[in-house]
């Protein structure tokens, strides 16, 4: 064992050096060499009594102040000498303690050569809208926005994962500008990637995509799915509007200047409808006959309240997990006719965060519903929340959530819909 290895074996065995070598290590970074003081404010009298030891001076006071200096000069008279507190930091920390200007070059040499390296590959092509690439590129490059913070993320993780990706997006822009026809998003990316899904908004390669998208078009980026949807059909990219589906039981719809005649049918009938993001591309509003709708996640949840509510002015609505474009689409519309919007979950991280995402976006008409601690007391199951999935709970904004969220912390189990029918039909039937 060497000098270096052999020191920091005898200060890490003993617990009081602990914080005071996290201190060190700090200075040492931001100096880049040995120099400067540090400072333990609240310092233990174990702690003291280690420094006194080591220093060979008293420490009365609880905050204690020592030169990097000095303390180097104090480890060449003991038994590990000789040895510099360079040496002894990595050895403490096995790793490489580098300065915090060293790793800023590094970081920037990293960025250089990459953005150096995606502008060479476009600089080869042929079209003319490979300079859009490059202008987004570089506007990136100085601005470090447009995408810049989506790239810088997969570039921490992988540079060359980070070119191939940004790469395989631009030739996905060249070919979306020059196309003069309309092309499916799913088939553009299946032709750039190879992966349909691959240019899928919420992934990171078609948020990087848009991002592009927006630069070359001169637009803002998207603040919602109906805004992402018309960046797309601009440049005659037709989003996904098949897989993306809602069911409404008693939600009125207008298609440009009139009333959806199909869609009425069903609201007559009392029947409820299935609607595809298709369906609703020419949708200018939706409405409700009480001003007011029920929404629900989960399907048999929804067919239960159906069934026992097919009265006259009920209205109801199924997401089906996840906040799809469909639902997000007559959501928008509901509010823009002052409807105001129910909405109830399963009690669960994900449940919650949807309900809370929901809740934020539409702040005065959306209510949270039978998502209460009484109702997550009544409702509980034995299924376990993992700990990675529990952390997600930290993030909500909505106090009545966030009440609810302390006793999910606590529990730690999910409580689910089909638990609470009985409150969720009354609701409907007394409010109807």
């Amino acid at each position: 064992m060497n000098k270096g290895r052999e020191c920091a074996a005898y200060f890490r065995s003993r617990n009081e050096w602990k914080r005071f070598f996290e201190l060190l290590r700090k200075k040492w970074e931001s100096l880049g060499k040995t120099g400067g003081r540090i400072t333990l404010e609240d310092s233990t009298p174990e702690e003291r009594q280690a420094m006194e030891k080591m220093m060979g001076k008293v420490y009365a006071d609880p905050k204690v102040v020592i030169s990097l200096t000095s303390f180097e000069e104090m480890l060449q008279k003991t038994r590990f000498a000789p040895v510099t507190l360079h040496e002894l930091l990595e050895a403490y920390f096995g790793r490489e303690i580098r300065s915090n200007q060293d790793r800023k070059q590094e970081k920037k040499e990293i960025r250089d050569r990459f953005f150096s390296s995606c502008k060479a590959y476009f600089q080869k092509r042929q079209e003319a809208e490979k300079q859009d690439v490059l202008d987004w590129i570089s506007h990136m490059e100085d601005k470090q926005c447009g995408g810049y913070a989506v790239l810088l993320r997969e570039l921490k993780a992988e540079e060359e994962t980070a070119r191939n990706m940004l790469c395989v997006v631009g030739d996905a822009l060249i070919s979306a500008l020059q196309n003069g026809e309309d092309i499916p998003i799913a088939v553009l990316a299946a032709q750039v990637s190879g992966n349909p899904h691959y240019l899928d908004r919420g992934s990171v390669p078609g948020n990087l995509f848009m991002q592009g998208l927006c630069s070359a078009k001169d637009r803002a980026y998207p603040k919602c799915s109906s805004e992402w949807k018309e960046r797309l059909l601009e440049t005659h990219i037709l989003p996904d509007d098949i897989s993306s589906m809602v069911t409404t039981l008693g939600v009125h719809l207008q298609i440009e200047d009139q009333v959806h005649p199909a869609v009425e049918e069903f609201c007559n009938r009392k029947e409820p409808v299935v609607l595809t993001a298709l369906n609703l591309r020419k949708a200018t509003a939706a409405w409700t006959e009480t001003k007011r709708v029920y929404i629900v996640e989960n399907e048999m949840v929804f067919t239960y309240l159906a069934d026992r509510a097919c009265e006259d002015k009920v209205a109801l609505m199924c997401t089906s997990g996840q906040m799809r474009n469909a639902a997000l689409e007559i959501i928008d519309l509901l509010a823009d006719s002052d409807t105001q919007i129910y909405y109830s979950g399963d009690m669960d991280p994900e449940g919650m965060g949807i309900a809370d995402r929901l809740w934020q976006r539409f702040p005065e008409n959306v209510h949270i519903w039978r998502m209460s601690p009484k109702e997550y007391q009544k409702a509980i199951s034995n299924e376990e929340i993992d700990k990675r999935s529990l952390t997600m709970l930290n993030s909500l904004k909505n106090r009545e959530l966030q009440d609810t969220a302390r006793h999910i912390l606590q529990k730690k189990c999910a409580a689910y819909q089909e638990n609470i029918l009985t409150e969720l039909s009354r609701d409907i039937l007394e409010k109807r």
